[in-house]
Parts: C-alpha cells; structure tokens; sequence
C-alpha cells in the first residue's frame, strides 16, 4: 500500500512512518520542518520512503503527491502549546476565514 503522510517528519509520524515502512508499505513524507527544523531518520534512505520538503497546506502539492496513494495521515499540525498560540495568533485566524 502507497501511503501519503503529512506532517511526516514530527515526533509521533517519525515512529508512525518507521512502522509503515517496516510493515512493507511505501510511504510518501511531506513535512515543512516548522517544528524541529531540517532531520534525518534512520529510514531516510529507504527506497520505499519518498520524502517531500513542503506545507501540508499546498493543496496543489498535496493534489499531486495523494495522486497513486492509497491512503492519507492528515497528521500536520503546529504543536508547541500556548507559546504557538501567541506566535501565531494572527496566521491561525487569518488561515482559517474563508
């Protein structure tokens, strides 16, 4: 199974996509290292993990890389408590009206 992983390169996806991987699945990784910045895992070289440096809200990059997937983790999220909230108060509701 092709599964699209967003959010792919945070703490919890990192465990998440080394299981998938070791389960036999390919896994395709977006991620714009907003939190911990630029990583290296130890499945990075795995020719079944195809990993993607952009924002989860690209819906046109998303469109393109869901494209031959079987599944999707919605997992990409701004995490970091209260502390994000103040940062970004102004983002969040700017990226949420419609």
């Amino acid at each position: 199974m092709r599964i699209l992983v967003t959010g792919s390169a945070g703490f919890i996806n990192g465990y998440l996509v080394d299981a998938l991987l070791q389960a036999g699945h390919t896994v395709v990784g977006v991620d714009n290292f907003s939190k911990y910045g630029q990583v290296t895992r130890s499945y990075s070289g795995n020719p079944r993990y195809e990993f993607v440096q952009g924002d989860a809200k690209d819906v046109d990059l998303l469109t393109r890389l869901i494209d031959g997937c079987d599944q999707l983790v919605a997992s990409a999220a701004r995490i970091g408590g209260i502390s994000y909230f103040h940062e970004y108060a102004y983002d969040l509701i700017a990226e949420t009206k419609e």
